[in-house]
């Protein structure tokens, strides 16, 4: 019975947060890729204008 108990919250306390990191992780990885993949189009559809664009947000944005 105490063993129980104590998976029970092992299981609680250590791997709900784990799943919530590694699901929260993959989001933000496949979030990361489609802005990468989304700002590469722009870039080659647009051409300098886009890059320009990003520059000046970009230095906005660490400023």
């Amino acid at each position: 019975m105490l063993l129980e108990n104590y998976v029970m919250k092992y299981h609680f306390y250590v791997m709900k947060p784990v799943f919530y990191v590694i699901c929260c992780d993959i989001y933000v990885i496949e979030l990361f890729f489609y802005v990468i993949v989304t700002l590469e189009l722009e870039i080659v559809f647009l051409g300098g204008i886009t890059f320009s664009w990003l520059k000046i947000r970009l230095q906005r944005a660490f400023l």
